[in-house]
């Protein structure tokens, strides 16, 4: 398969000087990636190879357990699922989820897209549609449409897009209904056969409310988007942790071990308090005496059966850069997740342009650094599946 052109390797060091995008500032030289167009079959993401990625047991272990028909049984085939959270607003997820969107498309790829921000649906805007009224709760809550009927075409080709609903719509203020949940997931892992998906995104909302965290955790790649500022940092740091306590929660539901979360989660909140916050959670976890260990080998499963990519938005000088980084490294050794640095987006006015333009950045500005900077993300996110 054809990737898209990328400045380094993955894992490299990604400074302001490398990569197609030149240095802050400097023009960005043109990309010489085409669409890839037809694939044989059995190549790509219908490889035997990605397939069995993607399938993979110790996913399925840290998913939620909800009213679904894929709860215990996945489908034959199915997509590469990504979601794009982080615990504060206005980080850019949205942002990158449409124009990751339009990379993964320009390779050949169909994707679907899944507004699943309750607090403020808006992904539509930033590919410049009319949600036509029809949103998710006409599928999930109504039952008066099927999730093919709200699917709206995108202006990328091979594109579509679900539009979201308010949380008041589908669940008590504050969460989203277990079976509304179900039907989500049931929709997005099957999304290969019912909609003919390559990948899957999943547009988060900012917060850390159970279904938010998830939607998280029911990607095969959950990619954390945080500016480089002390606030920003610390929410999603707090989004990791969250994410790392609900995964606990899935673990013992799954493996029907359901005292162990809780015992370890009151032995961590009490080594917090004596003052152990240089070790990290996973280190900790290992060290706990009389733990179950039959659960504590399924939890860590559960993290290496998936993974969590770091974008750091609105970089403006290496030191922003290098947040990116640090980053990687918490989440790997504090939390324990299997982390990489995919990239990060210069500080740059074409963002706040297109979305005033109501058209992809991916499109208005397709020469931009920071077009250049989302290929190089999109790049390194397929390199982890093997793509």
């Amino acid at each position: 398969m054809n990737r898209l052109s990328s400045s380094s390797a993955p894992g490299a060091s990604v400074s302001p000087g490398s990569g197609a995008a030149g240095a802050f500032g400097a023009s960005a030289a043109p990309s010489n990636t085409r669409p890839t167009g037809f694939r044989p079959p059995g190549t790509g993401l219908a490889s035997p190879q990605v397939q069995t990625l993607l399938h993979r047991p110790e996913w399925l272990l840290g998913t939620p357990l909800l009213p679904s028909r894929h709860a215990f049984e996945l489908p034959a085939a199915m997509p590469l699922i990504i979601s794009v959270g982080g615990g504060k607003g206005g980080v850019g997820k949205s942002l990158l989820s449409a124009n990751l969107a339009a990379k993964f498309v320009r390779t050949g790829m169909k994707v679907v897209c899944f507004d699943l921000d309750f607090g403020g649906p808006n992904l539509h805007t930033y590919f410049g549609v009319d949600s036509r009224g029809v949103t998710l709760s006409d599928v999930v809550v109504t039952g008066q449409k099927r999730f093919e009927d709200v699917l709206l075409q995108t202006p990328l080709q091979g594109c579509t897009l679900i539009p979201g609903a308010r949380s008041e719509a589908l669940g008590r203020e504050g969460s989203v209904d277990p079976a509304a949940m179900g039907q989500i997931y049931d929709a997005v892992v099957g999304a290969r056969a019912r909609f003919g998906a390559d990948v899957v995104i999943l547009d988060l909302g900012a917060g850390t409310q159970f279904h938010t965290i998830d939607m998280f955790l029911m990607a095969h790649l959950g990619i954390v988007t945080a500016l480089p500022e002390p606030t920003s940092i610390e929410n999603a740091y707090m989004f990791l942790k969250t994410a790392l306590w609900r995964l606990m929660d899935h673990v013992g539901a799954r493996s029907k071990k359901l005292r162990a979360p809780q015992e370890i989660k009151a032995a961590l909140n009490a080594s917090d308090g004596q003052g152990f916050q240089s070790r990290g959670y996973a280190e900790r976890i290992r060290a706990l005496p009389q733990q179950d260990p039959e659960f504590t080998r399924y939890l860590f499963a559960a993290m290496a059966g998936r993974r969590t990519g770091i974008v750091i938005n609105q970089a403006r000088n290496q030191q922003d850069v290098n947040v990116g980084g640090s980053m990687e490294l918490i989440a790997n050794r504090y939390f324990g997740f299997q982390s990489q640095f995919l990239g990060y987006l210069n500080f740059d006015d074409v963002a706040w342009k297109s979305l005033r333009n109501r058209r992809l950045l991916a499109i208005d500005f397709p020469q931009a650094i920071l077009s250049h900077r989302l290929n190089d993300i999109a790049s390194r996110a397929l390199t982890m599946f093997g793509l």
